[in-house]
C-alpha cells in the first residue's frame, strides 16, 4: 500500500492545459483508505485519455497529475499490487 501511495505521490502535476477537451477513457481506480471498510481517503484514477491521473482527497479534487509514460505508470501499479493483468 506504501508503495502504491509513493507512486501516486510522486508523479508530477499536469501540463495539459484546463481548457482543453480530453478524450475520455478509463483507468486503474486506486482507493486508498483509513480502515478497512471506512471512506476513502485519496483516490487515484487514470491514466486516462489525455495520459492524466485525477486525485481526490477526503473528496476534494486536486490538480491533476501526469505520468511521464502512462503506459511505465500501469505497469509499476500492477507490479507493486501483485497483479498479471495485461491492459491493452
Amino acid at each position: 500500500m506504501r508503495r502504491l501511495a509513493a507512486l501516486v505521490n510522486g508523479l508530477p502535476l499536469s501540463t495539459v492545459g484546463q481548457g482543453i477537451p480530453c478524450p475520455s477513457g478509463s483507468g486503474i481506480t486506486l482507493t486508498f483508505r483509513v480502515a478497512a471498510g471506512g471512506p476513502p481517503a485519496a483516490v487515484a484514477v487514470g491514466p486516462a485519455g489525455c495520459g492524466q491521473v485525477t486525485l481526490s482527497l477526503d473528496g476534494r479534487d486536486e490538480p491533476a497529475l501526469l505520468p511521464p509514460d502512462a503506459g511505465s505508470y500501469r505497469a509499476a501499479v500492477l507490479k507493486i499490487a501483485g497483479l498479471h493483468w495485461r491492459l491493452g
